[in-house]
């Protein structure tokens, strides 16, 4: 297995790992501002592919309104998952495909004039696989289609042992989320993430997973969007549309395959 396989296996690993927590702590403001925006996309594509789907939030949020997805996940607890809600709403099943692929290999003979990414092509590490990937989605994006990925840019980021982020009590049970970061250098570094069980003062279960990053200069993704021949058409620096600036925080990019304007 090459290290470029070791390292997806890790990653592929630490998802199955926290899948029962997963989204535990996000913020349903979050999600919906987060939802709406690729609905933006999504009601006007009328399908897409989900790339990275995760626990499905986003996919179901889509077929809910109609929308046909593909669904790309490889960690085998992040498909169940969606599987398990999609059990509890049947009426979404005809519009959700669910497969155990990755971006690198995913072939699903067909091109779909919506494709999204999120949270995910960081943990590429690999200058080439990435190009690799954004040559497969190129290959599976329909003409006029839009390409979404979202990164977050950094800065001076510096390594900070696992510290409590977050806490919920759900019954008798607290559940705990603590963060890290392991800095390797400035392009490279880990993000540390710990879950902590508690109930009756004493904690009965903890997990904790090492998820690898690359800190990503906007020249370099430019110029494999332009390799595999994609357009940057637009780019944001959060789900309320807010212009991107190059500045700490999240970076959203909308790409094409061609020159047009087709959302206005």
């Amino acid at each position: 297995m090459t290290e470029k396989n070791v390292i997806m296996a890790s990653v592929i690993n630490a998802y199955n790992t926290i899948a029962p927590f997963y989204g535990l702590f996000t913020s349903p403001y979050d999600d919906q501002m987060e939802a709406n925006f690729i609905l933006t996309y999504a009601l006007r594509a009328g399908a897409a592919l989900d790339v990275g789907a995760g626990q499905g939030d986003l996919a179901l949020a889509l077929a809910a309104r109609g929308v046909a997805v593909y669904c790309v996940e490889p960690a085998a607890a992040m498909r169940q998952a969606i599987l398990t809600r999609l059990a509890n709403q049947p009426n979404l099943m005809p519009y959700l495909t669910v497969l155990s692929d990755n971006a690198t290999d995913v072939m699903c003979q067909r091109r779909f004039p919506l494709i999204y990414m999120f949270y995910m092509f960081q943990h590429i590490l690999d200058s080439g696989e990435r190009q690799t990937i954004l040559n497969n989605l190129a290959q599976h994006l329909a003409p006029g289609g839009t390409l979404l990925l979202n990164l977050w840019m950094y800065e001076n980021l510096q390594s900070q042992e696992l510290t409590l982020a977050r806490h919920k009590s759900i019954g008798d049970i607290t559940y705990r989320q603590y963060i890290g970061y392991n800095v390797h250098n400035s392009e490279r570094f880990d993000v540390l993430t710990a879950y902590e069980v508690w109930f009756m003062g004493r904690c009965i279960e903890c997990v904790a997973v090492s998820l690898p990053n690359v800190v990503l200069q906007c020249t370099e993704l430019y110029d494999q969007l332009s390799k595999a021949g994609l357009h940057v058409r637009r780019e944001y620096a959060g789900y309320d549309w807010a212009p991107f600036c190059n500045q700490p925080g999240l970076w959203i990019i909308e790409a094409t395959r061609n020159q047009g304007d087709e959302y206005g």
